[in-house]
Protein backbone atom coordinates (compact mmCIF):
# COMPACT_ATOMS: atom_id res chain seq x y z
CA UNK A 1 0.00 0.00 0.00
CA UNK A 2 1.16 3.18 -0.71
CA UNK A 3 2.03 5.94 1.83
CA UNK A 4 -0.22 9.03 2.01
CA UNK A 5 2.02 12.18 1.86
CA UNK A 6 2.77 14.20 4.93
CA UNK A 7 2.15 17.75 4.00
CA UNK A 8 3.52 20.71 6.43
CA UNK A 9 0.67 22.63 8.42
CA UNK A 10 0.59 25.78 7.18
CA UNK A 11 0.67 27.58 3.80
CA UNK A 12 4.32 28.18 2.08
CA UNK A 13 6.11 30.71 3.04
CA UNK A 14 8.68 33.14 1.11
CA UNK A 15 11.73 31.05 1.16
CA UNK A 16 15.36 31.56 -0.44
CA UNK A 17 15.42 30.51 -4.04
CA UNK A 18 16.41 26.98 -4.39
CA UNK A 19 19.69 26.93 -5.83
CA UNK A 20 19.16 24.56 -8.54
CA UNK A 21 16.92 26.01 -11.24
CA UNK A 22 13.45 24.19 -11.42
CA UNK A 23 13.31 25.22 -15.53
CA UNK A 24 16.31 24.10 -17.56
CA UNK A 25 16.12 24.44 -21.74
CA UNK A 26 17.44 21.24 -23.39
CA UNK A 27 18.02 18.09 -21.69
CA UNK A 28 17.49 17.88 -17.90
CA UNK A 29 20.79 19.15 -16.82
CA UNK A 30 20.93 21.79 -14.20
CA UNK A 31 22.33 25.61 -14.51
CA UNK A 32 24.06 25.73 -11.24
CA UNK A 33 25.61 29.29 -12.56
CA UNK A 34 22.56 31.01 -13.81
CA UNK A 35 21.32 33.51 -11.27
CA UNK A 36 24.55 33.18 -9.06
CA UNK A 37 24.07 37.04 -6.66
CA UNK A 38 20.94 37.83 -8.25
CA UNK A 39 17.45 38.16 -6.54
CA UNK A 40 14.18 36.73 -7.44
CA UNK A 41 12.67 39.62 -8.18
CA UNK A 42 15.72 41.05 -10.45
CA UNK A 43 15.38 37.91 -12.43
CA UNK A 44 11.66 38.50 -12.38
CA UNK A 45 11.81 42.18 -14.22
CA UNK A 46 14.39 41.12 -16.89
CA UNK A 47 12.10 39.20 -19.11
CA UNK A 48 8.86 39.94 -17.50
CA UNK A 49 6.61 39.81 -20.97
CA UNK A 50 8.06 36.17 -21.20
CA UNK A 51 4.97 35.48 -18.40
CA UNK A 52 1.87 36.13 -20.11
CA UNK A 53 -1.14 35.10 -18.58
CA UNK A 54 1.12 33.74 -15.73
CA UNK A 55 2.76 36.42 -14.18
CA UNK A 56 0.68 35.79 -10.87
CA UNK A 57 1.39 32.20 -10.66
CA UNK A 58 5.03 32.67 -11.26
CA UNK A 59 5.21 35.76 -8.35
CA UNK A 60 3.46 33.66 -6.47
CA UNK A 61 6.07 30.59 -6.95
CA UNK A 62 8.70 32.52 -7.24
CA UNK A 63 8.48 34.19 -3.76
CA UNK A 64 8.10 30.73 -2.27
CA UNK A 65 11.30 29.73 -3.85
CA UNK A 66 9.48 27.15 -5.79
CA UNK A 67 10.71 28.27 -8.91
CA UNK A 68 13.73 30.83 -10.05
CA UNK A 69 13.77 30.86 -13.79
CA UNK A 70 16.78 30.52 -16.55
CA UNK A 71 19.83 32.27 -16.77
CA UNK A 72 17.59 34.96 -18.55
CA UNK A 73 15.07 35.19 -15.98
CA UNK A 74 12.94 33.79 -18.57
CA UNK A 75 10.27 31.07 -17.64
CA UNK A 76 9.30 30.03 -20.80
CA UNK A 77 5.58 28.90 -20.02
CA UNK A 78 4.94 27.67 -23.47
CA UNK A 79 7.62 25.24 -23.46
CA UNK A 80 6.45 21.05 -22.19
CA UNK A 81 7.37 20.39 -18.62
CA UNK A 82 9.64 17.75 -17.92
CA UNK A 83 8.69 14.88 -15.51
CA UNK A 84 12.21 15.53 -13.32
CA UNK A 85 11.28 18.90 -13.12
CA UNK A 86 7.68 18.91 -12.27
CA UNK A 87 8.43 16.32 -9.50
CA UNK A 88 11.07 19.33 -8.11
CA UNK A 89 8.02 21.74 -8.12
CA UNK A 90 5.28 19.19 -7.13
CA UNK A 91 7.68 18.57 -3.80
CA UNK A 92 8.39 22.15 -3.26
CA UNK A 93 5.23 24.08 -4.01
CA UNK A 94 3.43 21.18 -2.15
CA UNK A 95 5.51 20.83 0.98
CA UNK A 96 5.80 16.79 0.30
CA UNK A 97 8.55 15.80 2.65
CA UNK A 98 9.94 11.63 2.93
CA UNK A 99 11.82 10.07 5.54
CA UNK A 100 13.51 7.68 2.81
CA UNK A 101 16.77 8.10 0.80
CA UNK A 102 16.32 4.63 -0.54
CA UNK A 103 15.05 5.14 -4.28
CA UNK A 104 15.93 2.06 -6.34
CA UNK A 105 15.68 3.23 -10.14
CA UNK A 106 17.78 2.59 -13.61
CA UNK A 107 17.17 6.51 -14.48
CA UNK A 108 18.17 8.47 -11.81
CA UNK A 109 21.22 8.64 -9.58
CA UNK A 110 22.23 10.18 -6.82
CA UNK A 111 24.46 12.43 -8.22
CA UNK A 112 21.26 14.22 -10.39
CA UNK A 113 20.13 17.30 -9.26
CA UNK A 114 16.56 15.85 -9.54
CA UNK A 115 17.22 12.82 -7.09
CA UNK A 116 15.90 14.16 -4.06
CA UNK A 117 12.82 15.27 -5.79
CA UNK A 118 12.02 12.33 -7.48
CA UNK A 119 13.16 9.86 -4.32
CA UNK A 120 9.89 11.78 -2.70
CA UNK A 121 7.42 11.53 -5.23
CA UNK A 122 7.96 8.11 -6.19
CA UNK A 123 8.46 6.48 -2.12
CA UNK A 124 4.85 8.48 -1.54
CA UNK A 125 3.54 7.49 -4.71
CA UNK A 126 2.48 10.84 -5.79
CA UNK A 127 4.25 10.17 -9.03
CA UNK A 128 4.55 6.71 -10.69
CA UNK A 129 7.61 4.87 -12.33
CA UNK A 130 7.09 1.85 -14.36
CA UNK A 131 9.68 -1.03 -14.71
CA UNK A 132 11.80 0.40 -12.59
CA UNK A 133 11.66 3.89 -14.63
CA UNK A 134 11.16 7.31 -13.93
CA UNK A 135 11.82 8.86 -17.17
CA UNK A 136 12.74 12.11 -16.14
CA UNK A 137 13.30 13.43 -19.34
CA UNK A 138 9.83 12.08 -20.50
CA UNK A 139 6.99 15.45 -20.69
CA UNK A 140 3.68 14.62 -18.31
CA UNK A 141 0.39 15.14 -19.70
CA UNK A 142 -2.66 17.13 -18.60
CA UNK A 143 -3.76 13.50 -17.29
CA UNK A 144 -0.54 12.67 -15.10
CA UNK A 145 -0.17 16.21 -14.18
CA UNK A 146 -3.63 16.09 -12.18
CA UNK A 147 -3.39 12.62 -11.09
CA UNK A 148 -0.16 13.72 -9.40
CA UNK A 149 -1.22 17.07 -7.53
CA UNK A 150 -4.55 15.26 -6.46
CA UNK A 151 -2.20 12.37 -4.93
CA UNK A 152 -0.31 14.98 -3.34
CA UNK A 153 -3.06 16.97 -1.78
CA UNK A 154 -4.92 14.05 -1.33
CA UNK A 155 -7.92 14.90 -3.34
CA UNK A 156 -9.89 13.68 -5.89
CA UNK A 157 -8.86 13.92 -9.79
CA UNK A 158 -12.33 15.23 -10.97
CA UNK A 159 -11.69 18.79 -8.67
CA UNK A 160 -7.89 19.20 -9.89
CA UNK A 161 -9.22 18.42 -14.02
CA UNK A 162 -11.35 21.89 -12.78
CA UNK A 163 -8.82 23.91 -11.95
CA UNK A 164 -7.14 23.40 -15.26
CA UNK A 165 -7.70 25.72 -17.85
CA UNK A 166 -8.29 23.61 -21.48
CA UNK A 167 -7.73 20.19 -19.43
CA UNK A 168 -7.34 17.35 -21.97
CA UNK A 169 -6.09 14.23 -20.56
CA UNK A 170 -3.61 12.83 -23.19
CA UNK A 171 -2.32 16.94 -24.05
CA UNK A 172 1.22 17.33 -22.95
CA UNK A 173 1.51 19.61 -19.91
CA UNK A 174 3.54 23.57 -20.60
CA UNK A 175 5.55 24.75 -17.91
CA UNK A 176 2.62 27.41 -17.76
CA UNK A 177 0.06 24.70 -17.29
CA UNK A 178 2.45 23.64 -14.20
CA UNK A 179 2.29 27.12 -13.04
CA UNK A 180 -1.43 27.95 -12.50
CA UNK A 181 -2.16 24.27 -11.53
CA UNK A 182 0.19 24.24 -8.86
CA UNK A 183 -0.42 28.01 -7.82
CA UNK A 184 -4.04 27.36 -7.77
CA UNK A 185 -3.55 23.70 -5.94
CA UNK A 186 -2.11 25.52 -3.08
CA UNK A 187 -5.06 26.68 -2.07
CA UNK A 188 -6.27 23.17 -0.96
CA UNK A 189 -3.53 22.22 1.39
CA UNK A 190 -3.87 20.43 4.26
CA UNK A 191 -4.30 22.46 7.43
CA UNK A 192 -4.31 21.44 11.07
CA UNK A 193 -5.10 25.26 11.56
CA UNK A 194 -7.84 25.51 9.19
CA UNK A 195 -10.26 28.42 10.07
CA UNK A 196 -14.03 28.82 9.10
CA UNK A 197 -15.00 31.84 7.07
CA UNK A 198 -18.25 30.93 6.42
CA UNK A 199 -21.14 29.02 7.40
CA UNK A 200 -25.05 28.99 5.94
CA UNK A 201 -28.40 26.81 6.20
CA UNK A 202 -28.72 24.82 2.80
CA UNK A 203 -32.37 23.18 4.16
CA UNK A 204 -33.27 21.52 7.59
CA UNK A 205 -30.85 18.86 7.19
CA UNK A 206 -27.92 20.03 5.82
CA UNK A 207 -25.42 22.79 6.59
CA UNK A 208 -22.17 24.14 4.50
CA UNK A 209 -19.03 25.45 5.97
CA UNK A 210 -16.27 26.62 4.24
CA UNK A 211 -13.04 26.97 5.79
CA UNK A 212 -9.53 29.34 4.87
CA UNK A 213 -8.02 25.59 3.71
CA UNK A 214 -9.59 22.10 3.89
CA UNK A 215 -9.05 20.02 6.84
CA UNK A 216 -6.48 17.38 7.66
CA UNK A 217 -8.09 13.83 6.56
CA UNK A 218 -7.86 13.03 10.10
CA UNK A 219 -10.18 16.07 11.21
CA UNK A 220 -12.62 14.68 8.57
CA UNK A 221 -13.03 11.43 10.00
CA UNK A 222 -16.41 10.65 11.77
CA UNK A 223 -14.98 10.08 15.19
CA UNK A 224 -13.34 14.02 15.29
CA UNK A 225 -16.44 15.15 13.20
CA UNK A 226 -18.58 14.58 15.46
CA UNK A 227 -15.98 15.80 18.40
CA UNK A 228 -14.97 19.24 16.72
CA UNK A 229 -18.06 20.28 15.44
CA UNK A 230 -20.77 21.09 18.26
CA UNK A 231 -23.76 22.96 17.75
CA UNK A 232 -26.26 24.65 20.56
CA UNK A 233 -29.83 24.29 20.81
CA UNK A 234 -29.62 20.85 20.71
CA UNK A 235 -28.50 20.62 17.09
CA UNK A 236 -26.34 17.80 16.61
CA UNK A 237 -24.07 16.38 13.85
CA UNK A 238 -25.38 13.07 11.89
CA UNK A 239 -22.07 12.14 10.18
CA UNK A 240 -18.67 13.29 9.31
CA UNK A 241 -17.83 16.32 7.03
CA UNK A 242 -17.76 15.85 3.33
CA UNK A 243 -15.59 17.95 1.16
CA UNK A 244 -17.50 19.50 -1.58
CA UNK A 245 -15.81 18.46 -5.55
CA UNK A 246 -14.04 21.08 -6.92
CA UNK A 247 -14.08 23.19 -4.03
CA UNK A 248 -10.95 24.10 -1.89
CA UNK A 249 -12.52 24.07 1.38
CA UNK A 250 -16.11 24.05 1.48
CA UNK A 251 -17.67 20.91 3.34
CA UNK A 252 -21.33 19.68 3.03
CA UNK A 253 -22.18 18.74 6.81
CA UNK A 254 -25.23 17.04 7.45
CA UNK A 255 -27.20 17.77 11.06
CA UNK A 256 -30.50 16.56 13.14
CA UNK A 257 -33.69 18.55 11.98
CA UNK A 258 -33.66 22.11 12.30
CA UNK A 259 -36.02 24.21 14.12
CA UNK A 260 -37.04 27.41 11.98
CA UNK A 261 -36.70 30.61 13.29
CA UNK A 262 -33.91 29.54 15.64
CA UNK A 263 -30.15 30.84 15.62
CA UNK A 264 -27.69 28.42 15.94
CA UNK A 265 -24.25 28.88 17.32
CA UNK A 266 -21.34 26.27 15.57
CA UNK A 267 -18.63 25.63 17.78
CA UNK A 268 -15.47 24.49 16.13
CA UNK A 269 -12.80 22.37 18.19
CA UNK A 270 -13.42 24.98 20.88
CA UNK A 271 -11.57 27.82 19.30
CA UNK A 272 -13.84 29.51 16.76
CA UNK A 273 -17.53 29.97 16.27
CA UNK A 274 -19.93 31.50 14.11
CA UNK A 275 -24.05 31.70 14.03
CA UNK A 276 -26.16 30.82 11.41
CA UNK A 277 -30.15 30.82 10.59
CA UNK A 278 -31.93 27.72 10.60
CA UNK A 279 -33.60 26.67 7.36
CA UNK A 280 -37.16 25.89 7.11
CA UNK A 281 -36.65 24.25 3.93
CA UNK A 282 -37.52 20.55 3.09
CA UNK A 283 -35.95 18.42 1.29
CA UNK A 284 -38.14 17.72 -2.15
CA UNK A 285 -38.79 13.85 -2.91
CA UNK A 286 -40.84 12.37 -5.43
CA UNK A 287 -42.66 9.27 -4.49
CA UNK A 288 -42.90 6.52 -2.06
CA UNK A 289 -42.65 2.77 -3.11
CA UNK A 290 -42.31 -0.45 -1.41
CA UNK A 291 -39.54 -2.65 -2.26
CA UNK A 292 -39.97 -5.93 0.13
CA UNK A 293 -41.88 -7.05 3.02
CA UNK A 294 -40.73 -4.86 5.36
CA UNK A 295 -38.77 -1.83 3.13
CA UNK A 296 -39.60 0.87 1.10
CA UNK A 297 -37.92 3.74 -0.95
CA UNK A 298 -38.25 7.01 -1.51
CA UNK A 299 -37.11 8.28 -4.86
CA UNK A 300 -35.43 11.69 -5.33
CA UNK A 301 -35.00 13.09 -9.11
CA UNK A 302 -31.76 15.30 -10.26
CA UNK A 303 -34.50 16.38 -12.50
CA UNK A 304 -36.82 18.02 -10.03
CA UNK A 305 -32.90 19.80 -9.04
CA UNK A 306 -32.18 17.55 -6.17
CA UNK A 307 -28.96 15.62 -6.16
CA UNK A 308 -27.66 13.10 -3.31
CA UNK A 309 -24.34 14.26 -1.70
CA UNK A 310 -22.36 11.32 -3.28
CA UNK A 311 -22.67 12.71 -6.40
CA UNK A 312 -20.89 15.47 -5.37
CA UNK A 313 -18.43 15.24 -2.54
CA UNK A 314 -14.89 14.73 -3.33
CA UNK A 315 -14.39 10.99 -1.27
CA UNK A 316 -17.18 10.07 -3.55
CA UNK A 317 -16.59 11.67 -6.71
CA UNK A 318 -14.30 8.55 -8.08
CA UNK A 319 -16.50 5.63 -8.44
CA UNK A 320 -19.73 7.80 -9.51
CA UNK A 321 -19.23 8.03 -13.28
CA UNK A 322 -21.40 10.27 -15.16
CA UNK A 323 -23.12 10.93 -12.26
CA UNK A 324 -20.24 12.53 -10.25
CA UNK A 325 -21.04 16.43 -10.71
CA UNK A 326 -19.11 19.70 -9.36
CA UNK A 327 -21.45 22.11 -7.88
CA UNK A 328 -19.66 25.89 -7.66
CA UNK A 329 -20.67 28.18 -4.61
CA UNK A 330 -24.34 28.67 -5.22
CA UNK A 331 -24.44 25.25 -5.67
CA UNK A 332 -25.33 25.38 -9.56
CA UNK A 333 -24.32 23.15 -12.32
CA UNK A 334 -24.76 23.93 -15.76
CA UNK A 335 -26.90 26.73 -15.05
CA UNK A 336 -29.52 24.38 -12.67
CA UNK A 337 -29.32 25.01 -8.85
CA UNK A 338 -29.57 22.06 -6.94
CA UNK A 339 -30.68 20.82 -3.78
CA UNK A 340 -28.39 18.61 -1.26
CA UNK A 341 -29.55 15.37 0.20
CA UNK A 342 -27.02 15.29 3.22
CA UNK A 343 -25.51 11.88 4.73
CA UNK A 344 -29.19 9.95 5.93
CA UNK A 345 -27.19 8.16 8.59
CA UNK A 346 -29.64 7.77 11.55
CA UNK A 347 -32.56 9.56 9.59
CA UNK A 348 -36.30 8.17 10.12
CA UNK A 349 -39.28 8.70 8.67
CA UNK A 350 -43.34 8.19 9.60
CA UNK A 351 -45.54 5.54 7.60
CA UNK A 352 -49.10 5.27 8.49
CA UNK A 353 -51.31 2.63 7.43
CA UNK A 354 -54.89 3.82 6.19
CA UNK A 355 -56.97 3.72 9.87
CA UNK A 356 -54.18 2.97 11.54
CA UNK A 357 -51.33 4.10 13.99
CA UNK A 358 -47.98 5.71 12.29
CA UNK A 359 -44.90 3.59 12.80
CA UNK A 360 -41.18 4.33 12.75
CA UNK A 361 -38.82 3.65 9.94
CA UNK A 362 -35.07 3.31 9.67
CA UNK A 363 -33.15 5.02 7.04
CA UNK A 364 -31.03 1.62 5.75
CA UNK A 365 -27.32 2.84 5.64
CA UNK A 366 -25.32 3.17 2.51
CA UNK A 367 -29.05 2.61 0.43
CA UNK A 368 -29.22 6.65 -0.41
CA UNK A 369 -27.43 6.37 -3.70
CA UNK A 370 -26.94 2.99 -5.19
CA UNK A 371 -27.08 1.37 -8.84
CA UNK A 372 -26.94 5.19 -10.03
CA UNK A 373 -30.36 6.04 -8.64
CA UNK A 374 -31.35 7.91 -5.72
CA UNK A 375 -33.37 6.15 -3.86
CA UNK A 376 -32.80 5.65 -0.27
CA UNK A 377 -34.71 2.90 1.57
CA UNK A 378 -36.11 2.48 5.18
CA UNK A 379 -37.23 -0.46 7.10
CA UNK A 380 -40.19 -1.08 9.82
CA UNK A 381 -38.58 -1.70 12.92
CA UNK A 382 -39.41 -4.66 15.05
CA UNK A 383 -40.11 -7.26 12.58
CA UNK A 384 -42.74 -5.22 11.60
CA UNK A 385 -44.79 -6.20 8.15
CA UNK A 386 -46.19 -4.17 5.24
CA UNK A 387 -49.78 -5.72 4.33
CA UNK A 388 -50.90 -6.78 1.49
CA UNK A 389 -53.92 -3.94 0.15
CA UNK A 390 -53.26 -1.39 2.96
CA UNK A 391 -52.37 1.91 2.37
CA UNK A 392 -49.15 3.63 3.31
CA UNK A 393 -48.64 7.07 3.40
CA UNK A 394 -44.94 8.77 4.40
CA UNK A 395 -44.18 11.53 6.00
CA UNK A 396 -41.08 13.99 7.57
CA UNK A 397 -40.13 16.85 9.33
CA UNK A 398 -37.33 16.95 7.01
CA UNK A 399 -38.93 15.80 3.35
CA UNK A 400 -41.75 16.48 1.26
CA UNK A 401 -43.11 13.89 -1.20
CA UNK A 402 -44.72 14.50 -4.06
CA UNK A 403 -46.54 11.47 -4.14
CA UNK A 404 -46.21 10.20 -0.52
CA UNK A 405 -48.90 7.05 -0.76
CA UNK A 406 -48.59 3.88 -1.89
CA UNK A 407 -50.80 0.24 -1.61
CA UNK A 408 -48.44 -2.74 -0.42
CA UNK A 409 -48.45 -5.58 -2.46
CA UNK A 410 -47.62 -9.53 -1.81
CA UNK A 411 -43.61 -9.77 -1.66
CA UNK A 412 -42.04 -12.37 -2.64
CA UNK A 413 -38.91 -13.81 -0.75
CA UNK A 414 -35.44 -13.47 -2.26
CA UNK A 415 -34.25 -17.15 -2.70
CA UNK A 416 -31.05 -18.36 -1.65
CA UNK A 417 -29.11 -20.50 -4.08
CA UNK A 418 -25.80 -20.85 -2.89
CA UNK A 419 -23.80 -19.99 0.52
CA UNK A 420 -19.82 -19.97 0.17
CA UNK A 421 -16.91 -19.44 2.51
CA UNK A 422 -14.53 -16.78 1.83
CA UNK A 423 -12.33 -17.19 4.81
CA UNK A 424 -13.23 -18.23 8.53
CA UNK A 425 -14.93 -15.41 9.20
CA UNK A 426 -17.12 -14.25 5.97
CA UNK A 427 -19.47 -15.88 3.91
CA UNK A 428 -20.99 -15.71 0.47
CA UNK A 429 -24.71 -15.87 0.33
CA UNK A 430 -25.42 -15.97 -3.45
CA UNK A 431 -29.61 -15.11 -4.40
CA UNK A 432 -31.37 -16.57 -7.36
CA UNK A 433 -30.68 -13.47 -9.58
CA UNK A 434 -29.61 -10.10 -8.46
CA UNK A 435 -31.75 -8.24 -6.56
CA UNK A 436 -30.49 -4.62 -7.68
CA UNK A 437 -29.76 -1.79 -5.02
CA UNK A 438 -28.39 -2.88 -1.47
CA UNK A 439 -31.14 -5.30 -0.43
CA UNK A 440 -29.31 -7.25 1.67
CA UNK A 441 -28.49 -4.35 4.30
CA UNK A 442 -28.88 -5.40 7.51
CA UNK A 443 -30.11 -9.03 6.91
CA UNK A 444 -28.70 -11.89 9.10
CA UNK A 445 -28.33 -15.46 8.74
CA UNK A 446 -27.94 -18.48 11.39
CA UNK A 447 -25.21 -21.08 11.39
CA UNK A 448 -25.74 -23.94 13.30
CA UNK A 449 -23.18 -26.54 13.52
CA UNK A 450 -22.95 -30.27 13.54
CA UNK A 451 -20.97 -29.65 16.44
CA UNK A 452 -24.12 -28.20 18.49
CA UNK A 453 -22.51 -24.54 17.82
CA UNK A 454 -24.65 -21.69 16.87
CA UNK A 455 -23.60 -18.36 14.80
CA UNK A 456 -24.77 -15.24 13.19
CA UNK A 457 -23.58 -13.93 10.45
CA UNK A 458 -24.44 -10.04 8.74
CA UNK A 459 -24.55 -8.61 5.67
CA UNK A 460 -21.04 -6.39 4.59
CA UNK A 461 -22.93 -3.09 3.52
CA UNK A 462 -21.41 -2.24 -0.32
CA UNK A 463 -20.28 -6.24 -0.43
CA UNK A 464 -22.60 -6.80 -3.02
CA UNK A 465 -21.37 -7.61 -6.57
CA UNK A 466 -24.84 -8.95 -8.84
CA UNK A 467 -26.37 -11.43 -7.08
CA UNK A 468 -23.73 -11.79 -4.13
CA UNK A 469 -23.28 -10.48 -0.85
CA UNK A 470 -20.67 -10.80 1.81
CA UNK A 471 -22.15 -11.84 5.29
CA UNK A 472 -19.80 -11.19 8.29
CA UNK A 473 -19.74 -13.92 11.17
CA UNK A 474 -20.91 -11.88 14.75
CA UNK A 475 -19.55 -11.53 17.92
CA UNK A 476 -16.17 -12.56 16.74
CA UNK A 477 -17.32 -16.31 15.91
CA UNK A 478 -15.11 -18.54 13.60
CA UNK A 479 -15.48 -21.77 11.45
CA UNK A 480 -14.50 -24.68 12.81
CA UNK A 481 -12.55 -27.11 10.50
CA UNK A 482 -14.43 -29.70 10.03
CA UNK A 483 -17.38 -29.06 11.11
CA UNK A 484 -21.09 -28.65 8.90
CA UNK A 485 -23.00 -26.24 8.85
CA UNK A 486 -27.05 -25.26 8.24
CA UNK A 487 -27.52 -21.75 7.34
CA UNK A 488 -31.01 -20.48 7.87
CA UNK A 489 -32.16 -16.89 7.13
CA UNK A 490 -33.19 -14.73 10.02
CA UNK A 491 -36.57 -13.84 9.44
CA UNK A 492 -38.81 -14.25 6.18
CA UNK A 493 -36.77 -12.47 3.73
CA UNK A 494 -35.31 -15.39 2.06
CA UNK A 495 -36.00 -18.66 1.57
CA UNK A 496 -33.68 -21.51 0.15
CA UNK A 497 -33.90 -24.33 -2.27
CA UNK A 498 -33.70 -27.97 -1.65
CA UNK A 499 -30.94 -29.02 1.34
CA UNK A 500 -27.25 -28.94 0.39
CA UNK A 501 -25.05 -30.95 2.87
CA UNK A 502 -21.23 -30.65 1.89
CA UNK A 503 -18.62 -31.03 4.11
CA UNK A 504 -15.48 -27.75 5.06
CA UNK A 505 -12.03 -29.02 3.76
CA UNK A 506 -9.04 -28.76 5.96
CA UNK A 507 -6.94 -27.80 3.17
CA UNK A 508 -4.48 -24.92 3.12
CA UNK A 509 -7.07 -23.11 1.11
CA UNK A 510 -10.15 -24.52 2.65
CA UNK A 511 -13.80 -24.17 1.21
CA UNK A 512 -16.82 -24.17 3.18
CA UNK A 513 -19.97 -25.91 2.12
CA UNK A 514 -22.82 -25.69 3.87
CA UNK A 515 -26.29 -26.98 4.45
CA UNK A 516 -29.23 -25.01 3.40
CA UNK A 517 -33.11 -26.03 4.62
CA UNK A 518 -36.00 -26.72 3.16
CA UNK A 519 -38.12 -25.01 5.30
CA UNK A 520 -37.29 -21.29 6.46
CA UNK A 521 -37.15 -20.12 10.26
CA UNK A 522 -39.35 -17.30 10.43
CA UNK A 523 -38.42 -16.01 13.84
CA UNK A 524 -35.97 -12.78 13.91
CA UNK A 525 -33.17 -12.79 16.57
Amino acid sequence: MMKKPHQKIALLAAAAVVGTNIFMSGSVTADKSANVGKKSSEIAVTAKSDYGSYEEAIAQLMQQGVISGYSDGKMKPHQNIKRAEFAKMLVLGLKLESNKDDIQLEDVKQADWYYKYVDTVAELGVMKSEDGKFKPNSNITHAEMAEAIAKGLQRDVMSIRSWMDGYSADQFATRGDALQLLATSQKSIRSESAKMTNIRSLNKVTMEVTFNQPLTQENESLEAGMSHFVFDNGLKLVNQPRLKTGSFSTYILPTTTQTPGTTYTLNYRDSQSLKVEASDELIRTNEARQVDKDSFEIEVLKSDGVVDYGYMISVYSGGRGSNAMILDENNTNNGQQYQIVPSLRSRNVMITPEGGEPMTAHYLPFTQSTDGNQEPKFRLANGAKLKPGVKYTVTSDWLTLKNPAFVAKEAASVQINSVAQVDASHLNVTLSQDPGDEIFVQREVKLTGSDGSEAKAQYTVQSRKGATGTFVMQNEAKLTTGVTYTVQPIGDWAVSPEALTLQRSSSLNPILFLSLPKSVNSHRE
